[in-house]
């Protein structure tokens, strides 16, 4: 699998956990393509720039089709809002370390539990960039740690055993592919019973009430995937929880680096983003991680026309041959971090390096299929198979070979 190159010295104590984070299968979630072997006649005629609403539309044509053995699911990820946006990204930066911790206490409650006054810290900088800090401490006696750093990397983690075993997990929960959950969703945690929903509701009004301002008020927060754990041991389970950000009603992925096989590159990256978490407790976070960084806007421009959904389908029955067809499980109108490809003259594809001044995030048509070709140990709902992207503001497809892990 794919792992991001350069992850911030920052994750110290924290990064045992993060990288190995979800990289586990569960049950399967139900099959949300139709698999269907009859081929379905539509027309994919239309212009090429069609309002959102149009967009949305004509999405109704090709959900749960089977089209020339492009099979579409029936469930299709799309914005609520009626414009879409290109977003110049910059880094996130504080000189404030309070801030950080704050922060941390605020989403972690575990934070309280130790006297971090009497803890020793280790500190970090780079000599590449000399406005760099980062601090981690970890508590001896309760094991309990927690890191950051000044470009809004954080992690609190009272998880003594960060093995999260990968034949722990009995129901997984894809709300961002059209999973839903109820009140009968219920599981034992370490003190008492939760429901999923409540577990996601929590953790939904912690991040909108304490990220959002951390932020500058410029992502909402979505519990996007829910993966159920048991302790075989004790019987308890917790859940595992991933987070995405949604930028004025639209997704922003929560998948890792696109890749492609070794000689083969774009000029461009495309890759998400995620928040990590765990519940062990009721309404409690146990483990907490923004995985790489905080995010900030430097500036958006708005666009009410689009790149028709029927358009790159049809663009992509013309330019891509695929024996046996392809079966996509997942696709919708995204929003990915795009940015350029460091080793484009190295003719080489590079993943996600962290927000710099060419770091957008762009709205894309994704068609994603299942990855098969690792085993169920290791697949996630943000691990993906053959992937296609189609870029909804200037048409250019990208043809990719799947997704990495986390």
């Amino acid at each position: 699998m794919i792992m991001k190159k350069n992850r911030r010295i920052a994750m110290l104590g924290c990064i045992t956990l993060v990288s190995i984070f979800l990289a586990a299968g569960c049950e399967k979630a139900p099959d949300r393509s139709q698999n269907t072997q009859t081929e379905d006649s539509v027309s994919l005629s239309s212009e090429k720039m069609v309002s959102v609403q149009e967009a949305k539309d004509q999405i109704a044509k090709i959900k749960g089709k089977n089209i020339d053995g492009l099979q579409f699911p029936e469930n299709f990820v799309l914005p609520t809002g009626k414009e879409a946006y290109e977003v110049k990204l910059t880094p996130w930066y504080t000189k404030d370390m309070k801030e950080m911790e704050d922060m941390i206490a605020s989403l972690w409650n575990d934070y309280q539990k130790a006297d971090w006054s009497s803890v020793p810290e280790d500190s970090f900088s780079r000599k590449d960039k000399p406005n760099y800090y980062a601090v981690s401490k970890q508590d001896e006696e309760s094991g309990r740690m927690y890191s950051f750093d000044a470009g809004g990397f954080f992690c609190g983690n009272s998880m003594n055993d960060t093995e999260l075993h990968m034949d722990r997990c009995v129901k997984q929960y894809d709300f961002e592919w059209g999973d839903t959950a109820s009140d009968k969703d219920e599981y034992e945690l370490q003190d008492g019973k939760l429901s999923v929903p409540e577990a996601v509701a929590y953790t939904e009004k912690q991040l909108n009430t304490y990220l959002h301002p951390f932020e500058k008020k410029q992502f909402t927060y979505k519990v996007q995937h829910l993966y159920v754990k048991k302790d075989a041991e004790n019987g308890h389970y917790d859940y595992d929880m991933v987070i995405g950000r949604v930028y004025r009603g639209g997704v922003i992925d929560t998948c890792s680096d696109f890749y492609l096989s070794e000689g083969k590159y774009y000029p461009y990256t495309h890759c998400g983003i995620e928040i990590e978490t765990t519940m062990c407790h009721k309404n409690s976070l146990d483990m907490i991680s923004t995985g790489a960084e905080c995010l900030d806007v430097a500036s958006n421009k708005k666009y009410d026309k689009i790149i028709s959904p029927l358009w790159a389908v049809q663009r992509i029955k013309n330019e891509i041959a695929h024996i046996g067809g392809l079966s996509f499980q997942e696709c919708g109108l995204l929003y990915l971090l795009v940015q350029d490809n460091r080793l484009a003259k190295e003719k080489d594809q590079d993943v996600y390096q962290g927000v710099d001044d060419n770091t957008y995030l762009r709205p894309v048509w994704a068609f994603m299929t299942e990855d098969r070709g690792i085993s169920d140990g290791m697949r996630t709902s943000d691990v993906h198979g053959t992937s296609v992207v189609v870029d909804a503001i200037d048409g250019t497809l990208y043809y990719y070979e799947g997704t990495g892990g986390y």
